[in-house]
C-alpha cells in the first residue's frame, strides 16, 4: 500500500489549521471593538445581492435574518469568502439553503435558493456565484440572508459597508 507524503497535522484541533497568519502580522488585539476582520479574504462583507431588504420575523424571535427581494434565478453572492458547510433543505423555514463558514467565529445562511451552485466542503471566493434565487414566503422571490457569530445571529449591516 502507499503511505501519505506527510501526515495529517492538528488532528485534535481543526480549527488551528484554518486561520494560520504568517508570523511577521500584526498581533491580535485583546478587545474586539471592531467587526471587521480580514481572516477570510478582505476586511469588510458584501451584500449576496442587491435588491428591497425586509426583516425577517423568527418564532423564537433570535433571528436577524434578511430577506432580499429579487428575480427568480438571479446570482447569489457569497458575502465572504469561506469554505461551503452545508446545502441542503434540512432546516425549515429556509428552504433549499447554503450555509458558509469563514472563520472560527462566522458563518453566513442563504435561503429560498432555487439551485445550488456549490458543493459541501468547496472553498468559495466572496463574490462567487453560490446559488440562484428562488420562492421564499408567499411565493416571492428572495434570498434569506442570515450571519451568524459565535452561534449567535447578527445584524449584517454591522459587517457590510454599504
Amino acid at each position: 500500500g502507499s503511505k501519505p507524503a506527510t501526515p495529517p497535522r492538528n488532528i485534535k484541533k481543526p480549527l488551528d489549521s484554518v486561520n494560520t497568519v504568517p508570523a511577521q502580522s500584526v498581533p491580535t488585539p485583546k478587545t474586539q471593538e471592531t467587526v471587521s476582520h480580514n481572516s477570510s479574504g478582505g476586511a469588510f462583507w458584501q451584500w449576496p445581492l442587491s435588491g428591497k431588504m425586509e426583516k425577517l420575523s423568527s418564532p423564537t424571535g433570535r433571528s436577524n435574518g434578511i430577506a432580499i427581494m429579487s428575480k427568480l434565478g438571479a446570482p447569489v453572492k457569497a458575502a465572504q469568502s469561506g469554505k461551503v458547510v452545508y446545502v441542503g433543505t434540512g432546516l425549515k423555514g429556509y428552504g433549499l439553503l447554503v450555509i458558509l463558514k469563514h472563520d472560527e467565529e462566522y458563518l453566513s445562511a442563504y435561503g429560498y435558493a432555487q439551485k445550488c451552485l456549490v458543493k459541501q466542503g468547496q472553498f468559495v471566493k466572496k463574490g462567487q456565484n453560490i446559488a440562484e434565487v428562488g420562492l421564499g414566503a408567499a411565493k416571492k422571490a428572495m434570498v434569506r440572508f442570515e450571519v451568524r457569530q459565535s452561534g449567535k445571529s447578527v445584524d449584517p449591516k454591522t459587517l457590510i459597508k454599504i
